[in-house]
C-alpha cells in the first residue's frame, strides 16, 4: 500500500514537473464587466509554443510575441488564508491575496494605457470586448496540443524581450546605459502614481533591441498618494534597493552615482508633480 501511494506521488510529481503544471482549465478565468482598453493590434498568431512559466501567468510566444494566460490557483484563496492570525506569516499571506485579487482588475489596464510602450504590451484583453479574437493553438512544455478560444479567457500580448536586464548589467561597459533606462522608467511610472508591489530586478526586466520592457506589470495599482514626498521616496527605495544591494557588491565604484541618479530622479518627479498641480 505504502508503495502504491509512493509510486502515486512520484508520477503525479513528475507529471507536473513535464508539463510546468499547466492545464487548459487553469486558464478558465470570467471576464469582467470592464470593458477592454482599445488596442488596434491585429496581428494574432495562430499557433503559439510554451515560453514559460510565472506566478500569475503561463507564457506561450509565436514569432516575438508573447501570449500570457492568467493562472486561476494564483488568484483563488491560498489555505493559509482559512487559519487564524496566529502568526506574522499568516497575515502577510492573507493581506497579499486581498490586495492580489484587487490588484487583477487594473493592473494590466494601467500599464497598458499609460505605460504601454515601457510594457511592450500590444492587447489586453480582460473584460468586455467589441472584437472578436481567434481560437489559437497553443502546444505545452510536454508538446501536448490545445485549442483556446481567445473570446472567453483573460489574455495579454506583449512583445518578447531577447535578454535578461540583469545579465546585461554585469558588462561593466553597459551598466551605465542600462541603470539610465531602469531610472527613467520608474521616474515615468512614479510621475503617473503608478505603485507596484513587486520588487523582482532579476526576471522583471528584459531587454528587446537594447531597449528596457518591464515584462510584468501584474502588480500596479494606482496610487495617489505618491505625490507625498515620504511615500514617494518609500516606493523608490522598494523599486530601487535590490538593484543598489547588487551594484555595492559587484561594482562599489558606482554606487555612489547610483544613489545621487536616484535622488535625482526622485527630485525631477517631485518637480513635474507640483508643477502639474
Amino acid at each position: 500500500m505504502k508503495k502504491a501511494i509512493l509510486i502515486a506521488l512520484c508520477l503525479s510529481a513528475a507529471a507536473i514537473w513535464r508539463t510546468d503544471g499547466f492545464s487548459p482549465d487553469l486558464t478558465q478565468i470570467p471576464l469582467m464587466q470592464c470593458p477592454d482598453p482599445m488596442s488596434d493590434w491585429e496581428h494574432i498568431p495562430t499557433t503559439f509554443h510554451y515560453l514559460g512559466r510565472g506566478r500569475q501567468a503561463f507564457a506561450f510566444e509565436s514569432g516575438g510575441i508573447v501570449l500570457k494566460l492568467f493562472n486561476k490557483k494564483d488568484l483563488n484563496r491560498p489555505w493559509k488564508a482559512y487559519l487564524p492570525d496566529w502568526s506574522r506569516s499568516v497575515q502577510k499571506e492573507r493581506v497579499r491575496w486581498r490586495e492580489k485579487v484587487r490588484i487583477f482588475p487594473e493592473s494590466y489596464r494601467l500599464a497598458f494605457e499609460k505605460m504601454g510602450a515601457d510594457t511592450g504590451l500590444l492587447l489586453v484583453h480582460v473584460g468586455q470586448s467589441q472584437r472578436r479574437f481567434p481560437v489559437v493553438q497553443i502546444i505545452d512544455k510536454a508538446s501536448r496540443s490545445f485549442f483556446i478560444d481567445l473570446n472567453e479567457v483573460p489574455f495579454v500580448l506583449q512583445k518578447q524581450g531577447t535578454e535578461l536586464f540583469s545579465h546585461a548589467i554585469k558588462d561593466e561597459a553597459r551598466l551605465d546605459q542600462y541603470v539610465t533606462q531602469f531610472l527613467d522608467f520608474h521616474v515615468r511610472r512614479t510621475g503617473q502614481c503608478i505603485a507596484d508591489y513587486d520588487r523582482d530586478y532579476k526576471r522583471n526586466y528584459l531587454l528587446q533591441d537594447e531597449t528596457l520592457l518591464y515584462i510584468d506589470p501584474a502588480r500596479f495599482f494606482y496610487e495617489p498618494n505618491l505625490k507625498n514626498e515620504q511615500r514617494l521616496r518609500f516606493e523608490w527605495w522598494k523599486a530601487t534597493h535590490r538593484l543598489r544591494k547588487w551594484i555595492g557588491k559587484n561594482a562599489p565604484d558606482r554606487l555612489l552615482s547610483f544613489d545621487r541618479k536616484v535622488e535625482e530622479c526622485i527630485l525631477r518627479v517631485r518637480r513635474e508633480s507640483q508643477s502639474g498641480e
